[in-house]
């Protein structure tokens, strides 16, 4: 962690468990927002969506050659 990150996290401590509270959701929600743009950044670049329907007709032509299984709440097994 950075020093000015870790001096911001430290100065949170002091907030209440209220302020904690919504200082935390804001940050999760900035967190998620950079992700999307990340996302968002990946899915303009050239080739991608070429790449993109190729794993998609891989997957399908493995559905259909049996290769797959139904996957049934959050297992992988």
């Amino acid at each position: 962690m950075i020093d000015r990150l870790r001096a911001i996290v430290e100065q949170a401590e002091a907030l209440s468990a209220e302020e904690q509270e919504v200082l935390a959701a804001a940050w999760e929600a900035q967190l998620e927002a950079l992700e999307e743009a990340e996302w968002d950044a990946l899915l303009r670049k050239p080739g991608s969506a070429r790449f993109l329907k190729e794993l998609v007709d891989e997957g399908r032509r493995e559905h259909r050659e049996g290769k797959t299984e139904e996957i049934i709440g959050d297992s992988f097994e």
